[in-house]
């Protein structure tokens, strides 16, 4: 983390609210993430995003990549954890007792968000973005 040094630095001197947090955490991940990208080029590497829309498909490929089994029972639990008919989101207090529906599980912060606070998350994590996502999916 020695390259984020002075910027975990100031944000100790002066934290902000949790927009701050969060952009800065995710741009020092996704830095991170970036970097290791081009360091370990046998890995292997998705986002939530990629792993959410199709994740039959996705888990799929990447079982497949990693030479790993791929069975029924896997494709079923998949299924049933993501399909269409769960919850966009955990009622309060139930966050781990539930299989969100990945596809709107993607967006769910834009909806937890001020329209100000969404342009503050995006400024503060800025072209890090980039590598990971198109426009669309910003």
């Amino acid at each position: 983390l020695a390259p984020f040094r002075a910027r975990l630095e100031a944000f100790r001197a002066s934290p902000g609210d949790v927009v701050d947090q969060a952009a800065l955490c995710w741009r020092v991940i996704a830095e991170v993430t970036r970097r290791w990208e081009s360091e370990h080029t046998g890995w292997h590497f998705h986002t939530h995003e990629e792993l959410s829309r199709d994740p039959v498909n996705a888990y799929g490929g990447l079982f497949d990549a990693l030479s790993l089994p791929f069975s029924r029972d896997t494709i079923a639990a998949l299924e049933e954890g993501t399909q269409s008919g769960n919850p966009a989101e955990a009622p309060s207090g139930t966050a781990h007792a539930l299989h969100p529906y990945s596809r709107a599980n993607i967006t769910n912060w834009k909806t937890r968000l001020e329209p100000d606070e969404v342009a503050r998350l995006r400024d503060g994590v800025g072209d890090a973005a980039e590598h990971f996502y198109d426009e669309d999916d910003w």
